[in-house]
């Protein structure tokens, strides 16, 4: 008997370490930041139900409405960006869009070639994506290709990295419960990773690149990385791929980034891929670089509306989006517009009130919750 009680005993404690662990795992593997949401939903979407996805930067998240699509485009969207993601990145991205769903349409953010090496290979940056990445081949695969050998196996046991957290224990919490939320009901997958700001943007001494087809070399690095993910759609005959140049607005400073775009451009087209070029389309698009941006290159939600639905329209000219939808997808995108309409309201009041705040994981349960209202 006393054999067996030490047996039980030993289970149990066996047990309630696991789980201990697990859960603090669960809550300490966080990173304060919205993108872990717009990661970790992305594989609650359910599979093949997706017709466009839009892989790459903040520039996505900022600048495309998937709900908006939904609504007055009639397809269902999902942008798959992280903060500043590497063009390293980008490559694994698309395997598990192309993994998990079958759009028409995969859109490619070009900003990534603007990196030099340093920019290129932040860890904050690539943690983004790894450590929200369930475990695969792919998820392997790009450790190895990216991470120092030595620093690996804090990739593949994030609680190594993140197990500091419990100093900012909060934060952390907000993010679990978030993601519980997520779990647990199936809606607003979309809705609770995005992000924008009401600050009012202050450009000066604007640049037009209309006609400006100066080109410079990719940085070694983010160019040589580009060149593999261009090889990689041409291997496997992804040729619903399309490489976008979100717009922007330049001053003398920022030219040169346009210099790597028209070279990046240059290269996707030569190798038979579709470009769309938003940098020059700002004035048919009806973007306002004093009212519709938050800094010189991010859209606030006044912009992103018009870029969506510009979007919109390329996107049906060059694709096939049409399908049948069953009640419950319908109800739950309408679920998704009708969050983001709250958002929407609670942008435009602070936005003509000249209230400078930020929409994101800390708050945009409570602006759906509320409904916008101040």
């Amino acid at each position: 008997m006393k054999k067996i009680r030490n047996a039980v005993e030993l289970s149990v404690m066996c047990a309630t370490l696991v789980l201990s662990l697990m859960l603090c795992s669960f809550v300490l593997n966080r990173q304060a930041s919205s993108n872990e949401l717009r990661v970790r939903n992305f594989y609650r979407e359910q599979a093949d139900s997706l017709d466009v996805v839009l892989v790459g930067s903040s520039l996505f998240y900022n600048g495309y409405s998937a709900p908006l699509a939904w609504k007055e485009g009639g397809y269902t969207s999902y942008v798959l960006a992280t903060s500043g993601v590497p063009m390293g990145v980008i490559k694994s991205m698309v395997k598990e869009v192309r993994r998990t769903q079958d759009p028409k349409a995969i859109l490619i953010d070009l900003n990534s070639v603007i990196y030099d090496e340093q920019m290129e290979t932040r860890e904050g940056m690539i943690r983004y994506w790894i450590d929200n990445m369930p475990d695969s081949e792919n998820k392997e695969e790009v450790i190895r290709e990216l991470i120092p050998e030595e620093e690996q196996i804090t990739y593949r046991i994030p609680l190594l990295k993140y197990h500091d957290n419990w100093k900012q224990l909060l934060p952390c919490l907000k993010l679990s419960m978030l993601e519980l939320r997520a779990q647990w009901s199936g809606e607003n997958l979309v809705t609770m990773g995005m992000q924008t700001s009401t600050k009012h943007p202050k450009q000066r001494k604007l640049k037009s690149v209309h006609g400006y087809t100066k080109q410079k070399e990719l940085h070694s690095l983010s160019g040589r990385r580009f060149q593999e993910l261009l090889d990689y759609l041409k291997e496997e005959n992804v040729d619903h791929a399309v490489f976008v140049a979100m717009p922007k607005f330049y001053d003398d400073k920022h030219l040169q980034d346009r210099e790597l775009l028209n070279r990046a451009m240059d290269m996707a087209r030569k190798a038979g891929f579709r470009v769309y070029d938003f940098d020059v389309q700002t004035e048919t698009i009806g973007l306002d670089p004093y009212h519709d941006y938050f800094d010189y290159d991010h859209l606030n939600l006044f912009g992103q509306q018009k870029m969506t639905r510009f979007l919109i329209k390329r996107l049906k000219q060059d694709f096939d989006l049409k399908r049948e939808y069953d009640h419950a997808a319908k109800i739950r995108w309408e679920k998704e517009y009708d969050s983001y309409t709250k958002l929407f309201s609670w942008f435009q009041q602070r936005w003509l009130a000249e209230e400078t705040m930020n929409a994101n994981y800390k708050n945009i349960d409570e602006i759906i919750d509320t409904g916008g209202d101040r």
